[in-house]
């Protein structure tokens, strides 16, 4: 079971190096109503604790979502996970906190 979104962060950055040689790309999608200049800084210093010990930043692209989007996927509450196939088909939608293995 996920603990923290920390959890989930490390996961995404993690899928990000595992996947993406292979095509695959997260997407991380920020609702912070401080828009940019809350949001950049908070990617360019955080810091999640990886499975191995170290510790690593976010290494995919993070941009600023919108209600409208929200809407478009039915987003109710945040985390959402959504996967979108290679040809934009959706794959799966995934709310809160939930284990590795429910990401994957």
């Amino acid at each position: 079971m996920v603990r923290t979104l920390q959890d989930r962060n490390s996961w995404l950055i993690d899928f990000q190096k595992k996947y993406g040689p292979k095509g695959f790309t997260v997407v991380g999608v920020a609702m912070d109503e401080g828009g940019q200049k809350i949001v950049q800084p908070y990617v360019q210093s955080a810091r999640f604790d990886m499975e191995d010990g170290s510790k690593q930043g976010i290494d995919y692209p993070v941009v600023l979502g919108t209600d409208a989007l929200s809407d478009k996927f039915g987003v109710n509450g945040f985390p959402t996970g959504v996967l979108i196939s290679r040809d934009g088909k959706l794959v799966k939608i995934t709310s809160g906190l939930v284990s590795r293995d429910e990401n994957g």
